[in-house]
This record gives structure tokens, sequence and C-alpha cells, in this order.
């Protein structure tokens, strides 16, 4: 009896100690002394395979872990069906259940030690509150944070009734309600319990526990979930300090912080930063895992995500076949944790291009989650919501919608109507029922996306220009433009503000309505502000500069406003010319003898186009299409001139590189030379050349 008892409290010290080597060793021994001294069917045996499974689970090792669990059940409910360890055990098997995805037995486990435990302690006992808990965990799993939120505040309730209002016992609990908060976007509620939580534990525990690097973690998380990320890095430096200083940095923890800091780093864009952080932690759990380990999935998948937002499609895929391999070697194929990597697959497929091969890994991913998985489940409305994703971007329209309105159904029921989570749904519904040019279907489902995002992000946040412009667009649509120009101007406002790339086409598309209709001071005013913004963004030298010049001359020249055109033309010009021989400058050129055109300097516009169609001769080919624009743009000004002798040698250029490449623009170029040919006096050619053009024309029509 003595050495059984010695090997198991021996093992549970160095289980404490997180010296798991030589507490399996000693659970082992713990194991065959019960065997060989007490029998099959003796308790002790019972509690020494009960700790023995523990340890695997808390290694990971899910496989070895089950078979002990079960036998100790079955050696506990024969002796004694009240016996105190058996709610341990019924515990430990709720946790393997859930990592096998079968939560329905998860969640009997659980309830039935929770019950355990209230009737052999009471109500009041912290055992309870540590079974609530767990309870709750499993129904997070499922998504029923509704049902998992009062059970942590009992928990809660109790542990502050046992001891006190500041025990350290308190803080996972704290942080556990933080969570619930955090993913149904209660931010406010959140910020507060995690706080509390940090305080505690920093008062109980001391500044440098792991606990305390925990604490600051969640709270890091919850202002990275707030774009807060200046006050969030500091955070996550910190708690990476403290496990760095205890741990060491090579522990598992330390490469959990490192794997937080690159999601900061990828909410930034700071993409290289985050590769960095996370394969740093790929070696550290590889070296404490071994390379074969399950566990490493969730790494390689992480180091994917970066990489595919890097576009280095290869190094993701060999990751995530690695990811799978060892998911399915673990668990088969019919797995949540297989069905996550076959998900990141399908991501990957889509960027390639691959979209068929995508939609096929969605659909087994859908598949595994119908089986799995109550059809209300988070993880089985997202995998729906990509599969219809998918199927838009291969134009089955009507296919996806009523996919995407059954999604829209579920969270509205679980969520409400006014849900930050509803967007995506809302927007892609709209997106469709605009492709199909069911505009008024399309109305009310942007509608309520603005008015989310209205509401959830404030007046002011760039994520509202999209919803704007897709109500704007569906407004254009319909006819009802003054509805449009308001809210397609402020979309360009929040991402200006913003500095978002987006702008740009923002900034266009305003343009275009403006001056569709006219409104030709709010175009050029529009315009201005473009320049100004990038002057301020990129410096007076920027090459970024130059499209913009572009756009606000081509205005200026549109409406016959040469003198304010010829300075904007010129700065991109030279801004052009920086940049060396491999930017094309020939458009540029062309478009500054349109400015001598109007000025009357054509001098300056024959040198112009002269270095244009020089330019592209040598970038393309003397005989590219290019060229014979080029040269009929010379044409143009030559007749203006009555040079038409040059006009003649140019213009019939151009035919042969039309005639020779059967360009569609041939029958323009043939009537040009009919005037050019009347012009000249030649009246009988020019009649010929003009019914050619007229054939070439019909013929263009009719295929």
């Amino acid at each position: 009896m003595i050495v059984w008892q010695t090997y198991l409290e021996s093992g549970n010290k160095y289980f404490k100690q997180g010296l798991y080597e030589k507490a399996e060793e000693l659970y082992g021994a713990a194991v065959r002394e019960a065997e060989k001294n007490f029998g099959s069917e003796d308790v002790r045996l019972g509690t020494s395979l009960s700790r023995l499974a523990t340890l695997h689970t808390t290694h990971g090792e899910f496989a070895k872990a089950e078979p002990l669990s079960q036998r100790a059940l079955e050696i506990f409910e024969a002796a004694d069906a009240a016996h105190p360890e058996l709610a341990g055990v019924l515990d430990n098997l709720a946790g393997l259940a859930s990592m096998r995805g079968d939560f329905a037995a998860a969640e009997a486990h659980s309830e039935r030690a929770l019950m355990l435990k209230e009737s052999s302690l009471g109500p009041e006992h912290p055992e309870v509150a540590k079974q609530l808990s767990n309870l709750a965990s499993v129904r997070m799993a499922q998504g029923r944070h509704t049902e998992a939120e009062p059970l942590y505040s009992r928990s809660l309730d109790i542990l502050e009734k046992a001891f006190g209002t500041n025990h350290a016992g308190l803080a996972a609990t704290l942080n556990n309600l933080a969570a619930i908060c955090y993913l149904d976007k209660r931010f406010e509620e959140a910020e507060p319990l995690c706080l509390r939580a940090l305080e505690i534990d920093e008062q109980e525990l001391g500044a440098d526990h792991p606990d305390v690097a925990t604490d600051l973690k969640n709270l890091a998380e919850l202002y990275r979930a707030q774009e807060r990320y200046s006050e969030a890095e500091p955070l996550y430096q910190k708690a990476l300090t403290i496990r760095e200083r205890v741990l060491g940095d090579t522990h598992p923890d330390t490469g959990t912080i490192l794997t937080n800091m690159a999601d900061l780093m990828l909410a930034q864009r700071r993409h290289e930063e985050a590769e960095g952080l996370l394969r740093r932690n790929l070696a550290i759990q590889e070296a404490n895992l071994g390379n074969d380990h399950p566990e490493l999935a969730s790494h390689l998948l992480k180091l994917g995500e970066v990489l595919l937002a890097l576009n280095r499609l290869e190094e993701v895929e060999e990751h995530l076949g690695r990811a799978l391999e060892l998911r399915q070697a673990e668990y088969g194929s019919n797995h949540l944790l297989v069905a996550q990597v076959l998900m990141a697959q399908g991501e990957l497929q889509q960027q390639r291009g691959n979209l068929a091969e995508a939609e096929a890994l969605l659909r087994k991913v859908a598949a595994t989650h119908r089986s799995k998985l109550d059809p209300k489940h988070p993880e089985s409305l997202a995998s729906s919501f990509r599969l219809a994703e998918v199927m838009v971007l291969q134009g089955k329209l009507p296919e996806a919608e009523p996919m995407l309105r059954r999604i829209l159904t579920v969270q509205e029921t679980e969520l409400g109507s006014d849900h930050p989570q509803l967007v995506q749904v809302l927007q892609r519904l709209g997106q469709i029922n605009l492709g199909l040019s069911r505009f008024d279907a399309a109305e009310p489902y942007m509608q309520r996306w603005v008015s989310i995002q209205r509401l959830t992000l404030g007046e002011e946040h760039p994520d509202l220009a999209p919803a704007l412009e897709g109500l704007a667009e569906v407004y254009n649509q319909l006819g009802r433009v003054e509805e449009a120009e308001p809210l397609l101007a402020q979309a360009v406002e929040l991402r200006a503000e913003a500095d978002d790339p987006a702008a740009d086409k923002s900034i266009e598309a305003l343009v275009e309505f403006y001056t569709s209709r006219e409104h030709i001071d709010a175009a050029e005013s529009l315009l201005k502000k473009a320049v100004e913004i990038h002057e301020r963004k990129s410096g007076a030298s920027s090459p970024n500069l130059v499209p913009h010049l572009d756009k606000l001359a081509q205005l200026y020249l549109s409406r016959t406003r040469p003198s304010e055109a010829e300075p904007l033309l010129k700065r991109a010009l030279e801004l052009s010319e920086a940049q060396g021989e491999e930017v094309d400058i020939s458009e540029r050129l062309m478009a500054l003898a349109d400015v001598y055109v109007q000025t009357e300097d054509f001098f300056e516009a024959d040198n112009s186009l002269r270095r244009a169609i020089e330019l592209k001769e040598k970038r393309y080919g003397l005989d590219h299409a290019e060229v014979a624009r080029s040269l009929e743009r010379l044409v143009d000004l030559q007749i203006t001139t009555e040079d038409f002798e040059e006009a003649e040698k140019h213009l019939r250029r151009s035919l042969k590189i039309r005639e020779d490449g059967q360009h569609p623009e041939l029958p323009t170029t043939i009537r040009k030379l009919s005037q050019l040919s009347t012009l000249l006096g030649r009246e009988t050619e020019a009649e010929v050349l003009a019914e050619l053009a007229a054939r070439l024309e019909e013929q263009t029509v009719n295929a």
C-alpha cells in the first residue's frame, strides 16, 4: 500500500511541476503496483489509470488517454457509482469526447460529473464551480455561448462566496466570461473582466507569474479586436517577456504568445514580421512535441495563413499537406480538425483560381460539419458561407442564394437582427441580387448592411465605406442617383482619411458619377483632393501622383481648359521620366499634344506626338497597333495644319499595320484615308475607300 501511494503522490508532485516524463514513469509504476497487489477491479487501480490518462490528455496524447479513462470508469462504476474519483474520470472523458467532436458524449459525461459533485459535495462547493466551468467549455465548443454564460456566472458566484472577491482562483472564470463577451463583440463588458483578472493574479501570484502573462495576453487580444493596436502590442511583449523569463525561450507556452503576436502583425498587414514569429513558434513546438505530433497541425495552419497572404502558394500547399497528414493519421478522415485543414486547402485553391477544386473541398467540409455539428453551430455556418462564396465566384448565383438565406435565418434567430456577424451574409445577398439584376430585392439587404455597420462602427469608420458603396450602386441601378451621391461622397471621405488603398478606386467611381451628370466642379474638387492626399501620404515627388495628375488634366482638356492641364501633364511627365525607361511616358506625351492643339501651338504638338511614336516603336516594335494609334493622332494634327502629303504617308503606314494585324479599327482607318483623299482632290479614290469601309463595318456588325 505504501509503495503504491508513494508512486502516486510523487507522480502528482512531478505533474504539478510540469515534469511530465517523470510523472508518467511514476503513474505507470502505480498502475503496475495496483494491478499486482490489489487486483484488476480495485478502485486504487482506477485512480492510477485516471491520473495516467489525465497526464496523456495534458500532453496531447489522446489515443493513449481514452482507453485508460474508459477502463477507470468501468472500475469505479462497478465498485461505487458515487465514488469521488468518478467525477474526475467523467470529466476527462468529456474532454476527450470534445476533441473527437463528439459533443453529445462530452456534454453527457460533463453533466453527470456535475451531478455527482453537487450531490456529494453540495451545490456551493468550489469543485462544483470547477465542473460548471468545464460544462460551460463543452457548450462553448458547440457555439452555445448563451447557455455557457450562466454556468460561468454561477461558477464565479460560488468561488467569490468561498474565497472572497480577490482570490487567484477567480481569474480563470473571469477570463472565460470575458471570452464570451469578446465573441459576442461586447467589448465594453469584456474589458473590466479582463482587467479584474489581471489585477487579481498580479496581487495574488506576483507580476512575473505565467498566469499574469495569460491575463496580459487576453487583454491584448481584446484590444486587437478593437483595433487598439498600439495598446495591444506592449501587453503582448510584456506577456512574452514573462514567459521567456519564467518558462524559458523554448517552452510551448512561450510559443503560444508568439502566435498571438503574429495575429496582431497580421491585423496590421505586417506579414513578414508575422512569418518570423510563427516560424519561431513552429520550431519551439517541434522541439517539444516532435515532428509527427498532431498538435503541430494548428501551428502549420497558422503559418500557412501568413504565407497565403504573401502569395507564396507552394509553401502554403506544403504546410497544409503536412497538417492534413498529421490530423488524418490521428483522427481519421471524418473529423472536425481534419475539416479545418480542408477548409484552408479550399481557400488555397480559391486563391489559385481553381474554383471547382475549392468547391469540392468545401463540400467535404460541409459534409463533416453536418455529421458532427448542430446546423446552428458557428463552424457549420462558416463552412456553408465559404462554400456559397466559391459558388458565387463561379457564377452559380441562384444556387448560392438559398444557402445564404438559410445562414441569415439562423443568425437572426441566434444573434438578433442587428448583430455584427450578419454583415457578411447581408453583403453577399445584396451582391447576388445585384448580379441577378433584382435591384428591388438587393436594396433591403444593402440597407441593413449599412445600418448594422453604422450602429456597430459609427459614422467615421473606414469599414463603413464598402457598405455605403454597395447601397449607392443599388440606388444608381434604380435610377435614384440623388440618393446615391451622398453615400459615394461619404465613402470617399472615409477611405481617404484612413489612407485606404481602395480610396483611389472610390474617387474614380465618384468622379465618373459627377462627370456623367455634368457636375464638373465637384469632379474637379475631388481630383484635386486625390492629388493632395497622395502628396501628403507619399511626398510631392512620388510616382503615385502621376495617375491623379493625369485624370485632373484630362478633365481640364475635356472642358477645353488647356492652360490648367499643361502644368499637370508636364509635372506627371517629369515624375514618370525620373523612373527611367521602364515607365511608358508616351500616353502622357500624347495628352500634352492635346494641350498644344487646343492652344494652337502645333509645332510643340508635332514634337510631342513624334516623340510618343518613337517611344512606342521602341517599346512595342514598328508594327504594333499602339504605333498605329499614335500615327493616326499625328495624322489628325497634320490634317488640321493642312500638311496632307505627310498625313497620307503616316496614315498609309497605319493602314498597313492594321491590315496585317486584322485590327478591329481597320474600317476607321480606311474611312479616314477616304476623307484625306477627298482633301487631296482624289474623289474617285475617296468614294471607293468609303464603300470599302462601309462593307468592313457591316461585316463587323454581322459577325
